[in-house]
């Protein structure tokens, strides 16, 4: 279901109006640390680019209820039922992108294709190759950032871009320029076309439900009083993201 990004514009407008299941694994584009920067070619534009609404229970569990997110079933508002809406669970913004990601790491796995951390509890980096990857984020830097460059160089998949971390935890905002601002707009590569070619499901990703199972992971959510972990380890350092909800 892609969005584009005049749905984008228009979720952000509403939200300055306003004021747990299937693992679906993934190489996470993130980068951890202030002033981190990688180069990356967006293989979504325009209207390619996807996004949704997602309730969540953080009005329950400050700390945790966040990281369970559950598409909402109204997308366009036109009154599908809904069990988030009908429980007025927080209803919020979240985009997806797929990018080749230049020189990303390469994580050591085990034999049951699980991530391998070091003594210190990282994980262990055995090579460097370009990946496909997926960056996630809200409406500021999907509505103000990605936006604005793919209007202003005709699309975002038009040439590399060099996105920037600034900030740290919560209070991140990132930069995105183009790697070579004196370059012309560039096709895909060969490589880079073989790499698109096993590009993630975006809405897979996002992890739509049933209106069953939604009402199920309702009262499994707010029965349920376990968070055991805090909010910095849940943003940490995962590269291989794997949403559940439930």
């Amino acid at each position: 279901m892609p969005r584009g990004f005049g749905a984008i514009e228009s979720a952000a407008q509403r939200i300055k109006e306003s004021g747990s299941g299937d693992f679906v694994p993934y190489l996470r584009f993130k980068l951890p640390g202030d002033g981190d920067s990688a180069i990356v070619r967006f293989l979504e534009q325009g209207d390619e680019v996807y996004s949704y609404w997602y309730h969540d229970f953080s009005h329950v569990d400050k700390q945790n209820g966040w990281k369970t997110k559950v598409p909402c079933l109204d997308q366009d508002d036109q009154g599908v039922p809904c069990p988030g809406c009908r429980e007025d669970l927080p209803r919020k913004f979240e985009g997806l992108i797929n990018v080749v990601w230049r020189n990303a790491p390469v994580f050591k796995k085990d034999e049951d294709d699980k991530l391998v951390k070091d003594k210190s509890g990282d994980y262990i980096v055995i090579d460097n190759k370009d990946q496909v990857a997926v960056w996630r984020g809200g409406i500021e830097l999907f509505s103000k950032v990605l936006k604005r460059k793919d209007l202003t160089y005709k699309g975002l998949g038009t040439r590399d871009f060099e996105i920037t971390r600034e900030g740290l935890k919560l209070d991140t905002t990132y930069a995105v320029e183009p790697a070579d601002p004196d370059s012309p707009a560039v096709d895909l590569s060969e490589e880079d076309k073989t790499l698109a070619e096993d590009k993630y499901d975006l809405e897979e990703i996002a992890n739509f439900k049933s209106e069953e199972d939604f009402n199920a992971i309702i009262e499994e959510q707010l029965e349920s009083d376990d968070g055991s972990d805090d909010v910095e380890a849940f943003l940490n350092k995962n590269p291989i993201k794997e949403e559940a909800t439930s």
